[in-house]
């Protein structure tokens, strides 16, 4: 797990890896969505832009109660504490959004990876309080992602969540 939150909320992008519908370990005889995902690999990606999209878009709110049903134990207790240190004890917060750009989703059972890219072009770090980006705004890298999701209570949480800076998606 990375040691920054920064570094996780940074999308991710660029590899030869194969297609994003290219890979699962279940096979679904439901059609695929217009982005060649079957629709248990879009659950899968859904779950991890949630996550993504909590973390940039809550604005003041605190980390933990808007993450909370997303991610695992695990993640929470590392989490929350590196977000609080990073960014709410220095007076910032994120505005924007990011995209995830998934190049893989593989699924064996209860058990998810969504590699790919994060686009954080429309995502900046601001002061505290500030609803949009000003001369200030810090703008969030791109970065490649490696996201490990399970299935509890039927529906798909992260547990590991990878990233590394890119230079663009």
């Amino acid at each position: 797990m990375t040691t920054a939150l920064t570094l996780l909320l940074l999308g991710g992008c660029g590899s030869d890896e194969p297609s994003a519908a290219s890979t699962s370990g279940t096979p679904t005889s439901a059609a695929a969505d217009p982005d060649g995902l079957t629709p248990e690999q879009r659950e899968v990606v859904d779950a991890a832009e949630a996550y993504t999209d909590a973390i940039v878009g809550r604005g003041a709110q605190p980390l933990g109660p808007v993450i909370k049903d997303l991610v695992t134990k695990e993640v929470y207790d590392f989490i929350v504490p590196a977000d609080t240190k990073a960014l709410e004890d220095a007076g910032l917060q994120y505005v924007g959004q990011v995209t995830i750009k998934p190049s893989s989703v593989t699924i064996t059972g209860d058990k998810a990876l969504v590699k790919g890219c994060q686009d954080s072009s429309e995502a900046f770090m601001v002061a505290k309080g500030r609803t949009a980006p000003d001369a200030e705004a810090k703008p969030l890298p791109s970065t490649r992602i490696s996201f490990g999701l399970v299935r509890r209570d039927g529906r798909w949480i992260v547990s590991d969540p990878e990233a590394a800076d890119a230079k663009a998606c």
